[in-house]
């Protein structure tokens, strides 16, 4: 009796804790409409599903009375988690989030993109270099892009022992598109650099914080 008094119970809490994580996602669904992926929203956004999952799990067992796999269970989120972050590729899915909600009119955070690492140029290329939905967002890609080559083309060459795929494959992306690029002007002043695009709009290539 007491064992199944205590079970309700604690599915009753865990019922209850869903509902605030379901408010919680719902809120941060309508954050990222309003203004767009960030590496922090994006993580949130991540760990909000394996939250839910886990509390899912530990309804089914409670209710199978197996109680004490809980911490197997808290574990194989944990990973879950830090798999899907990786096989994700967060800064590629920024960029094709934020560069979505361009194309239906939103604002595109130009410098935040400058700001991503090496995983974001393989996409942000092969939407550049897709049909446009915009020639506006385009040319807003095409000034990120040309942002970071700019920054790239500053560095010193890097040691073999720092080579990484991620900036393998972003530096084979960037020199793809370098002729489409030759439309875009720099403007390095003394506190910041901008591009300005064919169509004579600036774009700071200064990051904004996360």
């Amino acid at each position: 009796m007491q064992q199944g008094v205590f079970s309700a119970l604690s599915v009753v809490i865990v019922a209850l804790v869903s509902v605030m994580l379901v408010s919680a996602f719902r809120r941060l669904s309508l954050y990222e409409m309003a203004y767009g992926f960030s590496r922090l929203r994006a993580y949130v956004h991540v760990s909000l599903i394996w939250i839910g999952l886990l509390l899912a799990a530990v309804v089914v067992l409670e209710l199978l009375h197996r109680e004490r796999l809980f911490a197997a269970a808290a574990l194989i989120a944990a990973l879950g988690f830090a798999i899907s972050l990786g096989v994700l590729n967060v800064d590629g899915f920024i960029v094709r989030q934020n560069v979505q909600r361009a194309f239906r009119g939103e604002s595109l955070d130009a410098p935040y993109l400058v700001s991503l690492s090496t995983d974001a140029d393989p996409v942000l290329v092969d939407i550049f270099n897709a049909t446009p939905g915009s020639i506006a967002t385009r040319e807003a890609v095409g000034a990120v892009l040309a942002c970071r080559s700019q920054r790239n083309a500053g560095r010193a060459p890097a040691d073999w022992r720092a080579f990484t795929l991620s900036r393998w494959r972003s530096n084979g992306a960037l020199m793809r598109i370098q002729d489409q690029l030759d439309g875009y002007r720099l403007l390095d002043g003394a506190l910041s650099t901008k591009i300005v695009t064919p169509s004579g709009v600036e774009y700071d290539c200064l990051s904004s914080p996360d």
